[in-house]
């Protein structure tokens, strides 16, 4: 059947935009209305830096997802080569670029430093390929696993708790507004749920299939 899958992504000044997997438009979510947007490329996930640069992840082939990084001017550059599923990306408060990606046994999070130096943040979560992540405003890294159908918070530290469990919804991206409530996109859904930072649970937005 046709994959209806939503991904969110929180920019300044409240816009909350909306991408679907393999799809070629965007929905932008501003207050009460929809505006949609046409891209020229696939965008897989993406997420937007202190500097405002946009980076990009590519799936592709095992061994040849690539992360590209594009200027407030359009002009872009290779940042990482040599993965394999990168799926979810966020920035904590320092400019370090987190990833989630399948190592061949299982999900993984690599961190990369402003300088793209690259290291292993987590590991542990089911083998998917589809992590999405967000950062709360404490630099706490947020983990939406589909096959565990959970979101796990994982501290600066690194030390990891279980922030919600859904049985009956499979989290495919993740993103916080300004008052730390988390949006999540559901696979295989047009629904983006809230969640207060309690963990409590409300629609935020239906209808949303591209």
């Amino acid at each position: 059947g046709s994959r209806r899958e939503s991904a969110v992504a929180f920019f300044v000044g409240g816009a909350g935009y909306v991408t679907r997997d393999h799809a070629t438009k965007v929905i932008k979510i501003m207050k009460h209305h929809l505006l949609a947007l046409a891209l020229l490329v696939c965008v897989f996930t993406d997420a937007r830096a202190a500097s405002g640069d946009l980076f990009v992840a590519n799936e592709a082939a095992l061994g040849s997802g690539s992360i590209y990084q594009f200027s407030p001017n359009g002009s872009n550059s290779t940042f990482a080569t040599n993965l394999n599923e990168p799926i979810g990306l966020a920035f904590d408060s320092k400019s370090n670029l987190y990833v989630g990606d399948y190592d061949g046994n299982g999900d993984v999070i690599y961190k990369f430093a402003p300088d793209g130096s690259q290291s292993t943040f987590a590991t542990g979560f089911s083998p998917s390929g589809l992590l999405s992540l967000a950062f709360d405003q404490g630099d706490n890294l947020y983990v939406g696993d589909p096959v565990a159908k959970s979101i796990t918070k994982i501290s600066p530290s690194g030390d990891k708790s279980t922030f919600v469990t859904t049985p009956d919804l499979v989290p495919y991206a993740l993103a916080f507004d300004g008052a730390s409530n988390l949006f999540v996109g559901i696979h295989g859904s047009d629904v983006i749920y809230k969640f207060t930072p309690d963990g409590a649970q409300s629609t935020f937005a239906s209808g949303v299939s591209l």
